[in-house]
């Protein structure tokens, strides 16, 4: 792999993993954890230590695992295309969920015009008309060969 950072090994490389993988993944899991945390927050010093030390135990059980009996490897998906496809499909929900909380940001702060502007069902349905032509094009670009995320 030309370009790609080196490896660390030892103790600081596993460290400084398992250090990004928490910065990454805690946007997915922050609000699962959000009732922990504000339940955290309010306890004495033991009871929150608690709290974290049951969150990174759950964090690091897959990986921990996954160390312990290396064949559970074989049972994870291989990255392929699909994981294209499945991107571009899960972005329609992240821009749906933006979408939303602009709308309710616009509600929060005021400004109620534009706010009511997003709230009319015929922006929903041109949001999801957008990704009907973002499919269909998708779909025509691989028939064709064209596609940048197809095998050939």
């Amino acid at each position: 792999m030309s370009g790609a950072a080196p490896e660390r090994a030892g103790p600081l490389g596993a460290a400084l993993t398992g250090a990004l993988a928490i910065i990454v993944a805690t946007p997915c899991s922050a609000p699962f954890m959000a009732g922990a945390l504000g339940y955290a927050l309010v306890q004495p010093a033991p009871q929150a230590l608690a709290v974290f030390l049951a969150l990174a135990l759950g964090f690091a059980a897959p990986f921990t695992l996954l160390a312990w009996l290396p064949g559970l490897g074989r049972v994870l998906p291989r990255p392929g295309p699909w994981m294209a496809t499945l991107k571009q499909v899960l972005a329609f929900p992240t821009l749906a969920a933006a979408a939303w909380l602009a709308w309710v940001l616009a509600l929060q702060a005021g400004a109620g015009r534009s706010a009511r502007c997003w709230a009319r069902p015929w922006r929903w349905a041109s949001l999801h008309g957008c990704m009907a032509a973002h499919s269909a094009g998708n779909c025509k670009a691989r028939a064709t060969g064209r596609c940048r995320h197809s095998p050939g």
